[in-house]
């Protein structure tokens, strides 16, 4: 069931974003699409990795029998996330008055209200599935949340961005109550001292963790917001329908990451460097298969699947075509990074993924005031193109080298 949740979340976000883009005028898709890009990528950072860490550290603590220390470290952890989010969300706040642009402002209010909530869930989500509770930590943000905001959107179509704000915020406040909820019985939220130092452990894990996963999503993320800050919302909504129709073409690779990654880490503990490569190499081959058909169909149909979010969104089908060439590069280099991220190898990953962050904020920088939405995709996918072939260059090295040492004795063979 977990395997189906990430397929089955991107189809009911895509339907949502459709039905969204026709019930509001342009530019408030726009500015809705810029800030809740900038909030979910703001949040990976807020939530200080623990979103992460704490899938590795949950277990590991359970199995010492340190159930003290551990409910030290979630209500801590708890407590710095909603610290942290909202100061952020506060300097954001700030931010809207340096801003004379009204849709600017409006996107960071939206930004600053949303983003506790994204970094709070994505704390839950990171202790839930820790405790191996994996469709209920999924689930709520990915669809429930999605699937009771569509029915509120079929059932009253007329709408304003106010209105959609409005709801979507108290939707999600609604399900982050459920969710504690339900946690409560399970033992994960408990009372427990808030101890500083218990943190101090964690850090070296949880915050490379952060600036990863930050750099990973922001590169498929804040172009929309800087997009809309830098030429205008107008732009940001036809550029958020493109880019959300491109990820469907890489939406193959996310799925042979999630059955991959156990598998890479398992071979290489055992030292079975053939096992290791025959994965690498049928996973790549499988993400090809499925993810081909999406980017040809992506390509001969730009128009037409742009027009179902409106007459006005197909001026974005160059686009589409930029941005769904690169997810078919990251298609066509396979699970390159979770491969590093499964042999030890985080620090180069952590490194590929923060220049090619930084080298994506500086391209969206030089060619937005140029080339508006054009430049944009073109700055997104240079990064993505860039992030990939050193992710790939980095997997086939590493198999290369982990072939040419002796293999680790397997402890379990003795």
């Amino acid at each position: 069931m977990s395997a189906l949740i990430l397929p089955l979340g991107v189809g009911l976000g895509y339907v949502l974003n459709v039905v969204l883009a026709r019930s509001l005028t342009v530019e408030e898709f726009g500015i809705f699409s810029a800030a809740l890009a900038l909030a979910q990528v703001l949040c990976l950072l807020t939530s200080l990795g623990f979103g992460f860490s704490l899938m590795r550290l949950v277990p590991r603590y359970q199995a010492g029998g340190a159930a003290g220390t551990e409910q030290q470290l979630l209500v801590t952890s708890l407590a710095a996330v909603i610290i942290v989010s909202m100061l952020v969300a506060l300097l954001l706040l700030l931010a809207a008055n340096w801003f004379g642009s009204e849709p600017t402002v409006r996107g960071l209010v939206i930004a600053a209200m949303t983003l506790p909530l994204y970094a709070i869930d994505t704390w839950r989500e990171g202790g839930t599935r820790g405790r191996g509770y994996l469709v209920q930590a999924l689930a709520p943000r990915r669809l429930v949340l999605p699937a009771v905001m569509l029915v509120y959107l079929l059932f009253v179509p007329s709408q304003t961005l106010t209105s959609v704000v409005v709801v979507f915020v108290g939707l999600f406040v609604l399900v982050q109550m459920v969710c504690f909820r339900w946690l409560l019985p399970l033992g994960l939220i408990r009372p427990a001292q808030v101890t500083a130092s218990v943190l101090r452990d964690v850090w070296p894990v949880s915050l490379p963790m952060a600036i990863s996963s930050m750099a990973r999503f922001g590169v498929r993320s804040w172009d929309i917001f800087l997009l809309g800050a830098l030429s205008s919302m107008q732009d940001a909504g036809p550029y958020a329908a493109a880019a959300r129709t491109a990820l469907l073409c890489g939406i193959a690779v996310r799925i042979v990451n999630l059955a991959v990654g156990p598998e890479f880490a398992k071979r290489f503990q055992q030292g079975d460097r053939t096992g290791l490569a025959r994965v690498f190499r049928i996973s790549t081959m499988g993400a090809i298969v499925l993810g081909m058909p999406l980017y040809l169909l992506v390509m001969v149909f730009a128009e037409e699947i742009l027009g179902l979010f409106g007459a006005s969104y197909v001026a974005a089908a160059p686009v589409l075509r930029i941005l769904a060439t690169a997810e078919l590069f990251n298609v066509l280099t396979g699970p390159s990074s979770s491969l590093l991220m499964m042999t030890d190898a985080e620090k180069q990953n952590l490194a590929v993924l923060v220049v090619a962050a930084l080298a994506s904020l500086l391209l969206l920088l030089l060619l937005i005031p140029q080339f508006d939405m054009l430049g944009a995709a073109w700055a997104t996918a240079s990064a993505i193109f860039m992030a990939n072939l050193a992710h790939f260059s980095l997997a086939v090295r590493k198999l290369l080298q982990y072939g040419a040492r002796q293999a680790p004795v397997n402890p379990v063979s003795e």
